[in-house]
């Protein structure tokens, strides 16, 4: 497993478009159309990717919407990122899947700690060599 952040391309862009993935918690266009991303953070031999969506600016915390691209089911992640000095830390504060299945497959919580730890703070290909540690807490801290 090897995720890195990517720019899309057009054609990229639209074959995602043409999925109308949608993200019922972003703005009225992702809900409505679907989601279109210009970066994702891709494992190209798996064809999992996580794409940010959606930032909710009107609260206090910057609690961001992601949609994690998983054997092929669009699974909506909501997560809170806190910078500490060098840290980034992602509080993973809901998945949208059923208990069953993230207990029976510890494969989707643990790619999607990878795919967080790679996507850094902006998902941006820049960020795939910087050396930033990133923390994803799902009620336990696992630091890099």
């Amino acid at each position: 497993m090897a995720f890195v952040n990517k720019k899309l391309s057009i054609s990229e862009k639209k074959k995602i478009s043409d999925m109308k993935i949608k993200n019922p918690y972003g703005n009225y266009r992702d809900i409505m159309e679907g989601i279109t991303p210009s970066y994702i953070t891709i494992d190209n031999s798996s064809n999992m990717w996580l794409a940010h969506c959606y930032t909710h600016k009107e609260t206090l915390e910057c609690i961001e919407e992601f949609i994690f691209m998983y054997n092929g089911q669009p699974i909506p992640v909501q997560a809170k990122k806190r910078i500490n000095g060098k840290n980034v830390i992602w509080e993973i504060s809901r998945i949208d899947i059923s208990v069953n299945m993230i207990v029976e497959d510890h494969k989707l919580i643990n790619s999607l700690v990878e795919a967080f730890k790679v996507y850094n703070t902006t998902g941006w290909p820049e960020e795939n060599n910087e050396a930033v540690s990133v923390i994803c807490d799902l009620g336990k801290e696992d630091e890099v």
